[in-house]
């Protein structure tokens, strides 16, 4: 027996639904559950989806 600890269990089901599905919507709003959940249950592709989610574009390039 363990125990889980996750602050915000709110994408627990976006997690199972993306388990079914392959698919993932992440948001600004739910990027950071994900990730934290993602964690904890060891889910390696939904990490770095969050990760390449919350990754900095570059700045545009201006063309002269």
């Amino acid at each position: 027996m363990f125990n889980l600890v996750i602050q915000d269990v709110s994408g627990i089901g976006h997690i199972l639904d993306y388990m079914y599905t392959s698919h993932l919507d992440i948001n600004q709003d739910n990027v950071q559950a994900l990730l934290d959940i993602a964690q904890c249950l060891q889910v390696p592709n939904v990490q770095s989806m969050c990760n390449a989610f919350l990754k900095p574009c570059p700045p545009p390039v201006e063309i002269p």
